[in-house]
């Protein structure tokens, strides 16, 4: 009787028995991709922008009058007299701007799409020797392309919008002053 009753103690110690963790079941090994709002992602940006412009215009216009001998009013001159009237306009103008930027910003899942897809957003301020460097991220993360330890290129965030502030005596420095700035104005 004894050897019963300890048997089924013990199948219902097993059956009943829970895990104290409560989460997610995964593995040891598992990678832990972001998929619930306030999950973090770390955004690899690797930007590259390059533009080039050129325009060219050109006019040219040329008249000729002339009056020779003949009768009427004409009849006193002896040789043929001519009034040539030329102009021309030629302008041409190129424009040329290149940038690259490169920064790692880790940013949190803010909404969960009907899709699946993650749009996250965040910012990343750095303050070096009175520099205020600000990098604001904002874009949709598709699962498929986070990669392991939760990373994305930023070529991959649909309806991205990347931005790069400074501010600082640096900043201050690289812009034209008062007087330039109405001079550029006036002329």
């Amino acid at each position: 009787m004894r050897i019963i009753q300890g048997i089924l103690l013990i199948c219902l110690t097993i059956s009943f028995g829970q895990s104290l963790w409560q989460g997610e079941k995964s593995g040891l090994f598992d990678d832990h991709h972001a998929k619930h709002i306030g999950d973090s992602i770390t955004i690899i940006v690797i930007e590259s922008v390059k533009s080039i412009h050129k325009t060219g215009n050109s006019i040219g216009n040329s008249n000729e009058i002339s009056v020779g001998p003949g009768s009427g009013y004409a009849g006193f001159m002896s040789t043929k007299t001519a009034l040539p009237n030329e102009s021309s306009f030629s302008a041409s103008g190129e424009q040329s701007s290149q940038g690259q930027f490169e920064a790692e910003v880790t940013v949190r899942v803010k909404e969960l799409k009907p899709n699946g897809e993650l749009f996250v957003q965040g910012d990343k301020i750095t303050n070096i020797n009175g520099e205020k460097q600000i990098i604001e991220i904002s874009g949709i993360v598709r699962p498929e392309n986070i990669m392991v330890g939760n990373r994305v290129y930023s070529s991959y965030l649909a309806d991205s919008r990347i931005s790069y502030t400074q501010q600082g005596e640096f900043q201050n420095a690289t812009e034209p002053g008062f007087i330039t700035k109405v001079f550029n104005t006036i002329f």
